[in-house]
């Protein structure tokens, strides 16, 4: 047999064990997270959804691959491409713990007839999807030569250290534990979202951004917020109050469907984050 055949004979052995790597270690995460939540029987017990619940359980699936349980700290290392990667990482998984309970949470909240309680954890993922997206942005302009490794490591630490606590912000003055605006990250996200993902302009679609205000709509004390709490019964000019629930009124239900955005653009984000900081190694140290 050539030398050449013999590397690719190894290369071959090398990535099937690899991939049967990759599935076991997936295996061992759904085992524990079934038996830990029972996620895909909650959903499929809820008679309201009018989606494919296999859906709603497919991203589920897709978050629980994701997790990882340690990711090692270099806290001695002058900033530098390892550094970044790190802590990078260390935010994804950030938040992927964030995103994976909120979206659990939302369920558990529509099983339980919890409509307050749901709408606050999906828009919270609109939030989490807005800060990935953020840090994917600052690791892509340092990639594309816009900015420096020094801001894009002090975008990092705003994000994994960031804080409006007027408490913690007295402890020490230094301007880069300023937490960013979740507006502002809507926006970064927002560009990923409708450029890279959905293959328009950057500033063609703003999907998360919509869906948020809207969702913030529901979450404070105004008129949509209000509407959840009542029907008005013209026939006793009345408003009936909606305490004892056994299925919530289908214009609430449907509210759910908002997860679907921001958790697909979620996982999007995070494999692109992933790649990215593969790349800055793989350019680093080639």
């Amino acid at each position: 047999m050539s030398l050449d055949r013999v590397k690719l004979s190894k290369s071959k052995i090398k990535n099937v064990k690899a991939r049967r790597d990759i599935k076991r270690n997936r295996a061992r995460k759904l085992q524990f997270w079934s038996g830990k939540s029972n996620f895909a029987s909650l959903v499929r017990s809820i008679p309201s959804l009018k989606l494919e619940k296999d859906q709603y359980v497919d991203l589920h699936t897709k978050l629980v691959s994701r997790t990882e349980q340690k990711i090692d700290v270099l806290p001695k290392e002058v900033v530098g491409i390892r550094r970044i990667r790190c802590y990078s990482e260390a935010l994804n998984q950030v938040y992927l713990h964030r995103a994976l309970n909120l979206y659990e949470g939302a369920f558990h909240s529509l099983s339980c007839i919890n409509v307050y309680q749901m709408i606050l954890s999906i828009r919270a993922i609109y939030e989490t999807t807005a800060a990935i997206g953020f840090l994917h942005g600052r690791i892509d302009s340092f990639n594309e030569g816009n900015i420096g490794i020094n801001a894009l490591d002090k975008a990092i630490m705003e994000l994994l250290l960031g804080s409006r606590d007027s408490k913690i912000l007295e402890l020490d003055s230094n301007p880069q534990l300023l937490a960013k605006n979740v507006m502002t990250m809507l926006e970064h996200a927002d560009k990923i979202l409708s450029g890279k993902i959905m293959g328009g302009s950057k500033t063609k679609h703003k999907i998360l951004k919509d869906c948020y205000e809207w969702l913030c709509e529901f979450c404070h004390p105004n008129f949509h917020s209000a509407s959840i709490a009542y029907s008005l019964d013209k026939d006793s000019d009345s408003f009936l109050f909606n305490y004892d629930l056994s299925q919530l009124p289908e214009k609430d239900e449907k509210l759910i469907e908002y997860l679907l955005i921001p958790t697909f653009a979620f996982i999007d984000i995070f494999d692109r984050n992933r790649v990215l900081l593969d790349r800055l190694m793989d350019e680093q140290f080639a």
